[in-house]
């Protein structure tokens, strides 16, 4: 669902997270696609600007996030890292931007509704035991795993 307009994204966003549990780290800011306004940004005149989607260029920028939903059981989400890409107009406003995260959709879904399920299915790595134990087949042993 978009939201559009300056202060419905800022309404949007603020009342996403509680402010006082949360917290948002900017880990990098880089140009990826270079316009006319990140040129100005630069102070590199000497390229012809773009035209079209994204002719004021694009500015990648890479953050973490932790914190508490706004919502009736107030979940917890797990630090976890993601991107936004600004597509800049010639106007250097925000005209589109997208964003992808180190997690997938489904496990921040299933996380934030079942926090507890969402444990059980993604358990950190260092805490993995594997379920089955390799063993050699030189002792005749019919398969490669038992069970513990």
């Amino acid at each position: 669902m978009p939201v559009r307009g300056l202060r419905k994204y800022l309404s949007a966003a603020s009342n996403l997270f509680d402010a006082k549990h949360s917290t948002a780290t900017l880990l990098s800011i880089d140009i990826e696609q270079e316009g006319r306004i990140t040129q100005e940004l630069q102070r590199d005149q000497d390229k012809d600007p773009v035209r079209g989607f994204g002719a004021g260029g694009i500015i990648k920028v890479t953050w973490n996030i932790e914190g508490v939903l706004m919502l009736p059981w107030r979940p917890k989400v797990k630090p976890w890292t993601g991107w936004t890409k600004y597509h800049l107009d010639e106007e250097g406003l925000i005209e589109f931007h997208e964003e992808g995260w180190d997690i997938s959709a489904l496990r921040a879904f299933v996380e934030t509704i079942w926090p507890e399920l969402g444990d059980k299915i993604w358990v950190k790595s260092n805490e993995l035991e594997p379920a089955l134990k390799p063993i050699s087949l030189l002792d005749g042993s019919a398969s490669d795993f038992t069970k513990r």
